[in-house]
């Protein structure tokens, strides 16, 4: 029993030392060698790769083993992975469990390089493809019962290799460590994991936390710090015309996932962060930042899936710059970095579920915005700093509130602040807005409302209610605003427009419909200069023209709309200013307005009534100035009716204007105005009454040329017996005719009244006492006569009552004779001289005559004239019982006696003259008696030949000329 009990146990020894022997050679010798030919015929069948294992090693008493030098080849023989050791220690105990257990599995120095292939598609594409033919059923996808005590991966690796772009983009992850303890596929059992990435040279992800595979549940947090924020966007966007320069980005959050029996997933982020520190972003080339974000945080992140939805406590971001510019185009920087790809986005398919997002609150503190335009002239460049944003509600639901406050500085001196509620969907707003002290000198190119004109200064403001809604008006203001220390250039003048201060009242603004209403305008202290150059034109007339300054147009042509409806109740004007300069004029002429205060009420530029003004001011010293009357403000030409009157104007300050069109200059006198101008359909009428008191022309201006007549004695004419002129000069034309110069109408009109006086003195002075007469210059005698008849005396003593008032005038008479009727007149009454001289009470004028002709000729010339006269008896014929006596023609005969006595009575020049002196005596008489012309003032000239008859008389005329004192010394 006892040998049989021992051979039996050592047989059984024997058999376990065999058993254990064997088993030892098997697991030493025989699974290394096997399971390295098992990892390279797997590589080769189910990843279709080679691999290569250096080495294997297990010990089958500790159940411990590991792998070393496992490299696998990708398909066209690059490197995919590489791994120095992977050991693993089997536990027994885990068949108590009906589990795989491992105490440690450990993964060092493990190597991976990702590929993304020249087209696209990643290099292990292929293993997530089945095989042509390849019908295997999936198997049950429930996974195996394992228990791993402690999972380490050290020293890990991850080489990413984007050989689809130009040039390739590689990335490595390094170190690569993790540990996860207690890793189990058993229901309801826990472990931790710890998981350390080294992201490139200064990028680490911590991943600590806990997980549950059945049912899956991990929890814990992921913080991944030092993202470089350049590279991420080099890969991302390698083609995005917009750079990102340097920046980190440090991302923490706290998450939950779990899997429910049915197999949906819920998603739980909390406590999140997100923080980047010194981003910039450009055009690619890096010639100039277009943003720059030196801090920037959003804390308290939520998520939760599946209800999809992000929640964000708070987004602050720091002292932000940002730089907008227009190139000469008309084209933004940014555009370029956005791109428009709406014609390339394709209709969305997706119906689930959309992410609805939250942000709790924005703050953007010290923001600088910079704008810089070229695409106007000059240059413009604003600078918005200070910049505060703070927004409250912010979400995807674009029909919930905003709440918005926004705080601006422009420029350095302009304040803006803009606070209230905004709804995207719509979009409506109602906003709180303010603007002060607005520079609008930098601003110039926008805000010139003509091609030509600049402003130099300005500080503008605005305050009030803006309401933006999706009715109608899309778009309202109420509230004030104010323009104050305007200053602007233009049309060659360095202060064309200025003003103290001009405040708004009352503005309404709206769009769509389109509306401007204010209540009232009140400007202080404006100030317009207006000038007339050398060849005439207005300073004016150059704003938007081909002279103006501007040489490129800020605004793109656009096709014509209609004129945005504006209503102005009242525009109010206290102690405005005009500078009036004209230098086309011989002398050159400036005056100014001032004072001038009053109100230009009712402008529209869509009211079919007419706007009304009130306006009065000094001019000059003092002058004074008052206008008056209606205007329709949309088109003035069509119907317009304005009353100016100007009163004590001083006279020789008008000289430059006298001297221009009479040639003279004005040594004293007041002028009073009265103005009217009615324009109707483009049609001007106006009516000028002008009233001239005390004028004295002085010399004549050196260079004038004059009108072509005598402006001097015109205008003493033109006088009454005090001194004053009163005229009323019409003009009429066509405003908007190329031929129609207003200044040149008026002087026209007003020249052909001094023309006419001037052509016609008597006339004018005839006009007085009822004698509108052409010829009243003509004072008519009869014949050889000097003897004045009683209608011509009457009218010279009228006259010469007219006349005595008018010191600065005199006359010069010419006495006229007709060498024809005045010397028959002389010779007949001569005759009658000589017959009367031989009448007797016996003598009869027939032997009178016949006894003048003896003495004339001869006895002999008389008898030969009688037979001329007599008829000789003819003989008598035989039926007859006598011949007729002889025949004597008396009356003929004694009317020839006459003619012949006359022709021989002598007439000479002395005696024509003689009797025009007479007559020009018998005129001066007249003229000059007590109550008449100063003698001194009428000069009688030398006898001429009548040369002018009176209408309708046979007189002869006699003729007196009118003048007046002239300077000969011309002015200098």
């Amino acid at each position: 029993m006892g040998r049989g009990w021992l051979r039996g146990r050592r047989r059984w020894v024997a058999a376990a030392a065999a058993a254990v022997a064997l088993y030892a050679l098997v697991g030493f010798f025989v699974v290394p060698p096997v399971a390295r030919a098992e990892i390279v015929k797997l590589a080769r069948t189910a990843l279709r790769r080679e691999a290569r294992v250096e080495r294997v090693r297990f010990n089958p008493f500790t159940l411990a083993g590991d792998v070393r030098g496992l490299e696998l080849r990708d398909r066209d023989g690059g490197p995919l992975l590489r791994v120095e050791r992977i050991g693993a220690d089997l536990q027994v105990s885990g068949l108590f469990r009906r589990a795989w257990r491992l105490r440690d599995l450990e993964i060092d120095g493990p190597s991976i390089r990702a590929r993304v292939l020249a087209d696209g598609t990643p290099a292990l594409a292929d293993l997530f493809e089945s095989p042509p033919g390849d019908e295997t059923k999936r198997q049950d996808s429930r996974l195996p019962r394992l228990i791993v005590d402690r999972f380490v991966l050290r020293r890990g690796r991850v080489e990413f290799v984007d050989e689809s772009r130009a040039p390739r983009f590689v990335q490595t992850l390094e170190p690569l460590d993790l540990e996860i303890r207690d890793l189990t596929t058993l229901p309801d059992e826990e472990g931790d994991h710890a998981v350390t990435i080294g992201l490139g040279e200064s990028s680490l992800l911590r991943w600590t936390g806990t997980q549950t595979i059945d049912p899956l549940h991990l929890e814990g947090r992921v913080e991944i710090t030092g993202i470089p924020l350049e590279r991420v966007a080099q890969y991302a966007a390698p083609d995005s015309p917009l750079a990102v320069f340097g920046g980190r980005a440090d991302v923490g959050l706290a998450y939950d996932v779990r899997r429910a029996d049915d197999g949906s997933f819920a998603l739980a982020v909390t406590d999140g962060t997100l923080k980047t520190e010194g981003v910039s972003a450009g055009p690619r080339d890096r010639s100039e930042s277009w943003i720059d974000v030196p801090s920037a945080e959003a804390s308290g992140i939520t998520a939760a899936w599946p209800e999809r939805r992000v929640d964000v406590a708070t987004v602050r971001i720091a002292d932000p710059e940002v730089l907008v510019r227009r190139d000469d185009s008309g084209a933004l920087n940014w555009t370029a970095a956005f791109p428009d790809r709406a014609s390339e986005a394709s209709p969305r398919t997706d119906a689930s579920r959309p992410w609805s997002a939250a942000i709790a609150g924005v703050e953007i503190s010290g923001g600088k915005v910079t704008f810089d335009d070229r695409a106007v002239e000059p240059d413009v460049t604003t600078v918005l700093s200070g910049l505060g944003l703070r927004l409250r509600g912010v979400s995807t639901d674009l029909s919930s509130p905003v709440e918005a406050g926004l705080d601006v500085t422009i420029d350095g001196a302009g304040r803006a602040t803009v606070s209230g509620e905004i709804v995207p969907e719509g979009p409506s707003a109602g906003l709180d807005v303010a603007l002060s002290d607005l520079d609008l000198a930098p601003l110039a190119p926008y805000v010139a409302l003509l091609p030509g004109a600049s402003i130099r200064s300005g500080r503008a403001g605005v305050r009030g209610r803006l309401v933006v809604s999706r009715g109608s008006p899309r778009l309202t203001f109420e509230g004030t605003a104010s323009l104050d220390a305007l200053e602007v250039a233009g049309a060659g003048e360095d202060r064309l427009v200025a003003w103290d201060r001009a405040r708004a009242s009352g503005v309404r603004a709206a769009l769509a419909p389109d509306r401007l209403r204010i209540a009232e305008i009140g400007v202080d202290g404006a100030f317009l200069k207006l000038r007339i150059d050398r060849e005439g034109n207005v300073n004016l007339s150059r704003l938007g023209g081909p002279d103006g300054t501007v040489e490129r147009s800020t605004i793109p042509p656009a096709a014509a709309s209609p004129a945005f409806p504006v209503e102005i109740v009242k525009v109010v004007l206290r102690d405005a200013t005009a500078d009036y300069t004209d230098e086309s004029l011989i002398l050159p002429f400036g005056t100014r307005i001032h004072a001038l205060n009053g109100d230009i009420r009712d402008i529209s530029t869509t009211a079919a009534a007419p706007a009304r003004l009130g306006l009065e001011g000094r001019v000059a010293e003092a002058g004074y100035v008052k206008a008056d009357g209606t205007l329709r403000v949309a088109d003035p030409l069509a119907a317009t009716d304005i009353g100016v009157i100007f009163r004590k104007i001083s006279m020789p300050e008008l000289t430059p204007y006298i001297a221009q069109f009479a040639g003279y200059a004005v040594e004293s006198g007041v002028l009073d105005v009265d103005v009217r101008y009615r324009v109707e359909d483009r049609h001007l009428v106006g009516d000028h009454h002008v009233v001239a008191k005390d004028l004295v022309l002085g010399p004549k201006v050196r260079g004038a040329k004059g009108p072509g007549f005598p402006v001097r004695l015109a205008i003493a004419l033109l006088k009454d017996k005090d001194g004053g002129i009163d005229l009323d000069v019409p003009i009429e034309g066509t405003v908007d005719s190329p031929e129609f110069n207003y200044r040149s109408v008026f002087w026209q009109a007003f020249k052909k009244i001094l023309s006419n006086v001037a052509k016609a003195p008597f006339r004018a002075i005839g006009r007085l006492f009822g004698a509108d007469r052409e010829d009243l210059d003509l004072v008519g005698f009869a014949a050889g006569s000097a003897d004045l008849p009683a209608p011509e005396r009457d009218t010279l003593e009228k006259l010469a009552a007219e006349l005595s008032g008018r010191t600065e005038l005199s006359i010069a008479i010419e006495g006229r004779f007709d060498p024809v009727a005045d010397a028959a007149s002389l010779r007949s009454a001569r005759l009658e001289s000589r017959i009367d001289a031989k009448r007797t009470p016996d003598a009869s004028l027939e032997a009178i005559l016949e006894a003048l002709y003896v003495e004339s000729f001869s006895t002999e010339r008389l008898e030969d004239v009688r037979r001329t006269f007599t008829t000789a008896a003819r003989p008598a014929q035989p039926a007859e019982p006598s011949p007729p006596p002889e025949t004597f023609d008396a009356p003929a005969f004694y009317e020839r006696l006459r003619s012949d006595l006359l022709e021989t009575e002598p007439v000479t020049a002395a005696d024509l003259s003689d009797l025009a002196s007479r007559r020009a005596a018998a005129i001066a008489a007249v003229l000059t008696v007590p109550g008449g012309i100063d003698p001194a003032r009428v000069r009688i000239g030398d006898a001429a030949p009548v040369k002018r008859k009176k209408q309708g008389s046979d007189l002869v005329a006699s003729q007196m000329t009118m003048s007046v004192e002239d300077r000969d010394a011309p002015q200098p």
